[in-house]
């Protein structure tokens, strides 16, 4: 097996067999699993990671940085292949928790790949988490209040995220502790700029709707916005096209120096490593639940990791 479409790899704690194998389909969640045992350690250790397709144009934050503002059109590709891969994950009981636009990736024809499931885990149906934990820029409020949450935290994560690409600014700025942005948060109205067509502000308005349970949190209802008249949830289709935008904006000679948050994976450590052995492990208990392991620093705010807790977590399933 070729290593050359590889970026590296990360944990990921919360995926199991069938969901891995069903999600290589996707496009935008296309990642194997790989079985990389630590000889070194003591005593010796094994890990399972994922493994996914190597992004060599960057990710979305840098492309955000650069241009500042994007239009509706391109805003219109990007929701339309993010709304597609929360709704896949969705459909298998993963919450990822950490939706922003460090963690998107770009490939080559500038279609995204949502990425870094470090803080993802699954959730049974009818089932609510309550760790504070994420972005705290694009933390829902009921995740800012620790709880209880759902998949529909996902989905206002992702009005942050369109709001952010078309202003050019979050709606909130990140403050220093979750209690503080919960209180901007709460009293912040969300009024929609001028700028905005009314297909958009309808949009964003839905998955910014305070209250989770009318919140705009199924694909289904996502794909009939009208703002998205006309448009094609094909991914295959969609993916044909370029995104002339983020071409454009790659071969500008400043994009290294925006790039804050590189690409910095080495392949160097998995030489020799078997790839043909790739596997997916089983689930388990640990597996489904939070783990409090190490995500990459975010811009322009840290994200809130579980913490290491002693005992059991405080969880309940209803």
């Amino acid at each position: 097996m070729s290593t050359s479409h590889l970026v590296g790899v990360v944990s990921c704690p919360v995926l199991d067999c069938r969901s891995l194998q069903a999600s290589v389909a996707l496009p935008h969640l296309r990642y194997v699993w790989a079985t990389i045992e630590c000889s070194k350690a003591k005593p010796p250790r094994r890990s399972y990671c994922s493994v996914c397709d190597y992004c060599s144009t960057g990710d979305l934050y840098t492309y955000w940085q650069m241009i500042g503002q994007f239009s509706e059109d391109t805003v219109r590709v990007f929701a339309t292949e993010l709304g597609c891969a929360l709704g896949f994950l969705h459909d298998f009981g993963i919450i990822h928790r950490d939706v922003k636009m460090e963690n998107i990736l770009l490939n080559d024809n500038g279609h995204l790949r949502l990425a870094d499931f470090g803080l993802s885990r699954r959730l049974e149906r009818g089932g609510r988490a309550f760790t504070i934990c994420g972005t705290i820029q694009y933390m829902a409020p009921e995740v800012l209040s620790g709880g209880p949450y759902n998949h529909a935290a996902d989905w206002w994560s992702l009005g942050i995220l369109l709001f952010s690409l078309v202003t050019g600014k979050f709606p909130v700025p990140p403050e220093p502790d979750h209690c503080s942005m919960l209180r901007k948060v709460r009293s912040f109205p969300y009024e929609m700029p001028l700028s905005f067509s009314p297909p958009l502000s309808l949009l964003i308005t839905e998955l910014l709707c305070q209250n989770p349970s009318r919140r705009l949190k199924t694909l289904d209802r996502f794909k009939r916005q009208t703002f998205f008249h006309g448009t094609s949830f094909d991914l295959d289709r969609l993916q044909r096209q370029p995104v002339e935008v983020i071409l454009e904006l790659r071969e500008r000679p400043d994009r290294a120096a925006k790039a804050r948050r590189g690409l910095t994976l080495s392949l160097q450590p998995l030489k020799g490593f078997d790839f043909d052995s790739l596997l997916s492990p089983p689930a388990t208990p640990e597996t489904q639940l939070d783990a409090g392991i190490h995500t990459a620093a975010p811009l322009p705010g840290p994200a809130l990791k579980p913490p290491q807790e002693k005992g059991p977590r405080r969880e309940v399933f209803v």
